[in-house]
């Protein structure tokens, strides 16, 4: 039970931290569109 328990903790982990990082890679593309935009209008 415990290993199951650190197992599914794990992987929980894993999951969490690919998609904080898949987050910050889109605030980055964003961030970057918006500037392009800034740039292109200015």
């Amino acid at each position: 039970m415990v290993f199951l328990n650190m197992k599914t903790f794990v992987v929980k982990r894993k999951f969490y931290k690919e998609m904080r990082s898949s987050q910050e890679l889109i605030y980055q593309n964003l961030s970057f569109f918006v500037l392009t935009l800034l740039i292109l209008f200015i």
